[in-house]
């Protein structure tokens, strides 16, 4: 078995896990998460106004 057909296996195998996965959840999961931003003079919005 060529090993391009083994990725495609396995990425197949991992999108159908959720898929077939008969665990639903019935309530919302709160999280928090942070990403670094820029502080540029071309990276901010417009001043209010």
């Amino acid at each position: 078995m060529s090993p391009y057909c083994k990725n495609f296996l396995g990425l197949l195998i991992l999108c159908l896990i959720p898929v077939l996965s008969s665990a639903q959840s019935t309530k919302w999961v709160g999280t928090w998460s942070t990403a670094p931003q820029l502080v540029e003079p071309h990276n901010n919005p417009p001043n209010p106004g």
